[in-house]
């Protein structure tokens, strides 16, 4: 873990000095600034240089020995960034009590990725497409992604172009019909009002499409990775599966299917005019 953290901080350019019981056995670069010890006893960490500090990361296999790091060097330097490792899930509530910034659960961690791999496979793909792009690409997404959901939860789903999930586009395209990205975030029933969702991806035989534009049309066999607001899976499933709703929001044509749904409002309202019930 130590050293994973220690080439993502040399990668921004983070300066850093390391502690460690065994430099050798751990085979930590010569170059590197280490201090030899625990970091669980003051010495150790004035030597390490703790009062220039901004912040230490505690992750040792030890939760007694995290804890203690943390809190002997909170009593250093006041107002420093304090990150430790929990090994134990039933340590939670001392950490806690601790008032560390961020505690990191390696147990949680590794079942949050699982069911987020279980849950949208395509998002694991779309993070290791995106890892490389620089922070103002980056911080240009993140703004989206505000603008998106606001204040709310953000989701992600993914959809796959075939005829047991979605069965109105792929009869669209078998019949050479042009099915778009921006058709699915269209609402159902307001075609020219767009649903707080976003196309993250498009993969087609194995080639990722970061960031489809809207006008992207879409094959049968493609796999489409989407993020917004929870909600919106429910209303896209209309279109994606009802052929009316589909034919709606392509061409602003309501045919066939709507027509039952006209003439039972017609008939409401006369009903409902005359003081009866439907």
């Amino acid at each position: 873990m130590g050293k994973a953290i220690q080439r993502r901080f040399e990668q921004h350019g983070l300066e850093t000095v390391i502690i460690e019981p065994d430099p050798e056995g751990q085979h930590v670069k010569e170059d590197y600034r280490v201090v030899k010890g625990l970091g669980t006893e003051a010495p150790t960490l004035l030597e390490a240089g703790i009062q220039n500090a901004v912040g230490i990361i505690a992750g040792t296999a030890d939760d007694a020995n995290n804890l203690s790091i943390v809190l002997t060097a909170r009593d250093l330097k006041k107002n420093l960034m304090l990150v430790s490792r929990q090994n134990r899930h039933h340590n939670a509530p001392v950490f806690q009590a601790a008032k560390i910034n961020m505690i990191m659960d390696p147990n949680m961690i590794i079942a949050q990725r699982i069911m987020v791999f279980i849950k949208t496979p395509l998002l694991i793909q779309f993070l290791e497409e995106i890892k490389h792009k620089d922070e103002d690409w980056c911080e240009k997404l993140v703004y989206r992604f505000d603008v998106l959901v606001r204040d709310n939860p953000l989701d992600s789903w993914a959809l796959s172009i075939t005829k047991s999930t979605t069965p109105a586009i792929y009869e669209a395209l078998r019949h050479g019909r042009n099915v778009k990205v921006q058709h699915l975030s269209a609402h159902p029933q307001n075609r020219g009002v767009q649903l707080p969702s976003m196309a993250l991806m498009v993969v087609r035989k194995g080639e990722a499409h970061v960031l489809p534009e809207e006008d992207f049309c879409l094959r049968i066999d493609d796999e489409i990775l989407f993020c917004g607001r929870s909600h919106v899976l429910n209303q896209m499933l209309w279109t994606v599966c009802n052929s009316n709703v589909l034919r709606y929001v392509i061409s602003g044509h309501d045919e066939g299917g709507g027509y039952l749904w006209k003439r039972l409002f017609d008939k409401k309202k006369q009903s409902q005019d005359s003081g009866g019930r439907v």
